[in-house]
């Protein structure tokens, strides 16, 4: 059903309710659980090493930042609250991205061009881009048996950056990830510093995701603080 399915996203369960010990010890299932289950019930078409920490996309958002001068929202969640990948579906099946993709040298690649971006002048951005261009075209596995268009997929959606290109790639490609809320079992300061998830209360706070559910339970306070009468309770 690629033609209407673009993505799926697994949420393991946080425990912010009623749950007993005996539900955290039977119903437990962590990131690396999932991405082992994943890999067990698709036969290993899918690997827990095909996936990777949300925030490895930082180099491409620098690199449009580079390119065009206009910040960009940077996805700065910790490695730990999430993982994804993209997979193509072909006549064969489907296919990791990175079996046909040197993922790590891609956004080496990546990094690199932004860095080179940076340094500014029109000259340096001409030839930044050509050395960027060629490089990047290096990382395709050249073993890869399966014939899809990535290098002119992502080309075209870094240099045009639309909603076309974007669909041409999404329209291609499936994306599986998986967010990983915390709870008062797992809570990480580290994961809260980090989270790029808020809640916006009415006197102007910006809290993020997992304080207001677990560790300090924002929500309680807030609901307090803000609730209002909704009249009488039907009989």
């Amino acid at each position: 059903n690629i033609d209407v399915v673009r993505g799926v996203n697994f949420q393991p369960i946080a425990f912010t309710g009623a749950a007993t010990n005996d539900d955290l010890k039977r119903e437990r299932i962590t990131i690396p659980d999932l991405l082992h289950g994943i890999e067990e019930q698709t036969g290993g078409i899918l690997r827990a090493d095909d996936f990777y920490p949300i925030p490895c996309v930082g180099p491409i958002i620098d690199l449009v930042e580079s390119y065009t001068g206009t910040p960009q929202i940077k996805f700065t969640a910790h490695q730990h609250c999430g993982a994804a990948t993209y997979v193509f579906v072909t006549e064969q099946g489907i296919v990791p991205v990175n079996q046909i993709v040197d993922v790590e040298e891609f956004f080496h690649t990546i990094d690199t061009t932004a860095k080179g971006l940076r340094k500014g002048g029109k000259i340096n951005k001409y030839l930044t881009l050509i050395e960027g261009v060629k490089h990047l075209k290096h990382t395709l596995k050249s073993e890869s048996r399966h014939k899809i268009d990535f290098y002119g997929l992502i080309t075209n959606a870094l240099i045009h950056q639309n909603f076309d290109a974007l669909r041409a790639f999404h329209w291609n490609a499936l994306f599986i990830g998986t967010m990983h809320f915390m709870d008062n079992y797992n809570y990480d300061l580290n994961r809260v510093n980090r989270c790029c998830i808020h809640y916006a209360t009415p006197d102007g706070r910006i809290i993020p995701f997992c304080t207001y559910n677990s560790g300090p339970v924002w929500r309680e306070e807030v609901w307090k603080k803000f609730a209002h009468p909704t009249g009488d309770s039907p009989e």
